[in-house]
């Protein structure tokens, strides 16, 4: 997409400070150095990816997860991600229950009381 005139120039400007927006994240300076120490550790003095792992103090498997995402997505792949659920598929059904008359819903309600209470032993 190119962008021509003043919003151009915006749009470079805005992209430049997002990346050190993210360079100074202090989470992404941390998987940075721990990534640095693991390679260096592994490569260098010929550790292994165990033991190397081990002694910069964080699981490999989320070791391998960061070099992945730092590779695919560059520094922004390295930022936390947020652990909300996506969605929330029960969240609908309440959206739709909540139009019901009093009645209806203490019908609702009864019906699932009785559920449960016959699969209780």
């Amino acid at each position: 997409m190119k962008v021509f005139g003043l919003q151009g120039g915006l749009y470079r400007l805005a992209r430049l400070g997002w990346r050190r927006k993210i360079h100074d994240d202090p989470d992404v300076q941390l998987r940075l150095h721990a990534l640095g120490q693991f390679r260096e550790l592994h490569e260098k003095h010929g550790l292994s990816v165990r033991a190397a792992a081990r002694i910069v103090g964080v699981p490999l498997s989320t070791l391998y997860e960061w070099r992945n995402r730092l590779r695919t997505r560059g520094l922004g792949g390295l930022r936390p991600r947020s652990r909300r659920p996506r969605r929330t598929p029960r969240k609908k059904q309440w959206e739709r229950n909540k139009d019901l008359s009093p009645e209806a819903a203490q019908k609702l309600a009864d019906a699932a009381v009785d559920e449960v209470r016959a699969h209780r032993p």
